[in-house]
This record gives structure tokens, C-alpha cells and sequence, in this order.
């Protein structure tokens, strides 16, 4: 028997998403590996991976002396 795919888990996990170049609108696209989804505009379980790893960052660069 198959698994089923959570489709909604799968629109929130960042990684099933990759960012595409469109040639005609010159512009990023991002594309759900999981769901086919296709959307203009970053994801916002993107954004908030995105920010998620710029807090790490910035944490760890506090701890270095």
C-alpha cells in the first residue's frame, strides 16, 4: 500500500520547495516538489526557515570571542 502524502504538512515543510528562474518574467518562482504547487512569492514556511537560520547565525556569532 502506498503512504499517503499529508498535503498540507507538505506546503509548510521548507524543503519541498525550490526556487525557478522564469525567462519571460525575469523573476524567481517557487515550485512544491511534493503538492506541484507553484507560487510567485517566497513561501512562508520559507521565510520562516530563512529567518530561523539568520537567528542561529547571529547566536552563534555571539558565542564566538
Amino acid at each position: 500500500m502506498a503512504e499517503e502524502v499529508d498535503m498540507a504538512a507538505s506546503e509548510t515543510e521548507p524543503f519541498n520547495w525550490v526556487e525557478l528562474w522564469d525567462e519571460t518574467y525575469e523573476t524567481y518562482y517557487y515550485y512544491n516538489n511534493v503538492t506541484t504547487t507553484s507560487v510567485w512569492e517566497k513561501p512562508q514556511c520559507w521565510l520562516d526557515h530563512e529567518a530561523a537560520e539568520a537567528a542561529e547565525g547571529a547566536e552563534h556569532a555571539q558565542e564566538d570571542p
